[in-house]
């Protein structure tokens, strides 16, 4: 097998393997999508540093380009096609489309308070100390039974 040069591979292939590492994606998911072979891949990610600018630049471009997608997707639905859909597939564009509409709102994030976790933690180590007093108390009987 030849040695591998990466003097061919463009730059902004480069940046594309990787961002895509970096999100988390497979290096056969990444072969796949760049067009290279995977031991390329391979090579990118360990060998070539990662520009962290050009990087931030190509995930921009993928999130307009999703963006660019649903748009012509939401377009593409008219009533006419949506006339013609059975219960399931209307119930499912509803069901995708609120939790889509929620998500861009925050309200599908969890409520995290702060101050009733701390309170919680305050109950539960009085509860703990409590405990272990109650604990050593009756250990400490059983000592004095015993002796």
């Amino acid at each position: 097998m030849g040695q591998i040069t990466l003097e061919r591979i463009p730059h902004d292939k480069q940046v594309a393997v990787h961002s895509l590492h970096a999100l988390g994606y497979s290096t056969r998911k990444i072969a796949q999508s760049v067009d290279i072979s995977t031991n390329v891949v391979c090579k990118i990610t360990h060998e070539i540093p990662s520009n962290l600018d050009d990087i931030d630049t190509f995930k921009k471009g993928l999130l307009l380009r999703q963006y660019g997608i649903a748009q012509r997707a939401t377009n593409y639905i008219t009533d006419d096609k949506l006339d013609k859909m059975n219960a399931l597939q209307l119930m499912t564009i509803n069901a995708i489309g609120i939790d889509k509409a929620r998500d861009m709102e925050g309200a599908n994030r969890p409520v995290f308070n702060v101050v009733t976790v701390v309170n919680g933690l305050e109950k539960r180590l009085n509860d703990l100390s409590a405990q272990k007093s109650a604990l050593l108390a009756l250990e400490s009987q059983q000592s004095n039974v015993v002796s």
